[in-house]
């Protein structure tokens, strides 16, 4: 199967102003590469970063002229300049450029899709047959009617349409959290790891994880032996997101697994159990109620997080149902779910009662 990663950024001499971006000056077509082959990626698409290197797209031609099997570009121009005019025509002759993409994220950008400032491009880009990609989330009811107007411009948009600002992030951020005192306390460990640039809360609750939880193998027992194990085994659990499937992450990671296992060494992936992943619309009338009990009860604004857990039904009654869950959570950070030492703070047990009743009354209004 053809891995192809459809948004990288490299630069050079320039740090990212976005923090969601990796903290460096310099992030090379070699380092890109490198990555790709670590992570089994065959190929992947540059979008030149020329918000804070303006000299993102010839480093990103210059890559792709050098691995013309491994690299394209969609590459990006001054839109407010006039002699950009001039370059759709023979912008996808350039090496590796495959079209156009546009994240408008500069204060003086936002209004240039519907006050007329781009509206030279689509007609130009529709007849040179060149796609742009658009970071839409703000104006997709614009991106509809320029659809509409060039039925033959094709139109890609970022992420889904998905905003980078989330209700949920907002909300996360408000929450009181020491994230020294839980690496230190609650971790036990020196530092956190995981994505680089993305908030904890969001590595936690909101990207997929990969957990081991035991590994055996060899002598393990009390003083030193010198036994070189013939079998060994690892128990692991994945936390999928919304928008995964069981069966690709499946692969995904035997694929993973085969690619690191040395020659000589046979590798077996054996899958326990499972459950589609499920995440339910804050935005409807049953969750809506749910947060309103909770507030009446504990006399706090409620604050939707997501979570991981071995509930397949809800993902069954989303696909097949089309009904959303409700999930109320009762427990505390320090509750040690699953542990030899697991809690319940008893005043939680007595208050989820009475949330639980206010949520029925309120549903019955």
């Amino acid at each position: 199967m053809l891995i192809v990663d459809a948004q990288v950024h490299i630069w050079a001499n320039h740090k990212p102003t976005n923090a969601n971006h990796r903290q460096v000056e310099t992030y090379a077509a070699d380092d890109l590469l490198r990555e790709m082959d670590e992570a089994g990626v065959h190929a992947a698409v540059i979008h030149p970063p020329a918000s804070w290197d303006p000299d993102a797209n010839e480093l990103a031609v210059e890559a792709a002229r050098r691995h013309p099997d491994r690299l394209a570009i969609l590459g990006n121009f001054p839109l407010d300049d006039p002699a950009s005019r001039a370059r759709v025509d023979g912008w996808k002759q350039r090496p590796g450029m495959l079209g156009l993409r546009f994240a408008l994220l500069q204060p003086h950008q936002r209004t240039w899709p519907t006050d007329g400032t781009m509206d030279w491009l689509w007609p130009a880009a529709e007849r040179a047959g060149l796609p742009i990609a658009l970071l839409a989330a703000t104006y997709l009811p614009t991106v509809g009617k320029i659809a509409e107007r060039h039925p033959r411009l094709r139109l890609i948009v970022d992420h889904l349409g998905r905003p980078s600002g989330t209700k949920d992030e907002a909300a996360w951020a408000s929450l009181p959290f020491d994230e020294r005192e839980y690496t230190e306390k609650e971790m036990g460990a020196r530092e956190l790891v995981g994505e680089p640039g993305v908030p904890l809360f969001e590595r936690v609750w909101a990207r997929p994880t990969l957990e081991a939880h035991g590994i055996r193998g060899g002598f393990t027992g009390e003083g030193a032996k010198t036994v070189i194990p013939a079998r060994a085994v690892a128990k692991i659990s994945t936390r999928l997101v919304g928008d995964q499937r069981v069966d690709e992450s499946v692969e995904q990671f035997t694929a993973a697994v085969k690619a690191a296992t040395p020659r000589g060494v046979t590798a077996e992936v054996k899958l326990l159990h499972s459950g589609a992943p499920s995440l339910t619309n804050p935005d409807n009338p049953y969750i809506h109620a749910a947060a309103e009990a909770l507030k009446q009860t504990f006399g706090k604004e409620t604050v939707y997080i997501r979570s991981g857990g071995s509930i397949p039904i809800v993902g069954v009654f989303d696909r097949y149902l089309g009904i959303p869950s409700v999930m109320m959570g009762f427990g505390l950070p320090d509750d040690n779910l699953h542990a030899p030492n697991e809690k319940f703070h008893l005043p939680n047990f007595y208050r989820g009662i009475e949330t639980v009743a206010r949520y029925l009354e309120i549903l019955g209004r």
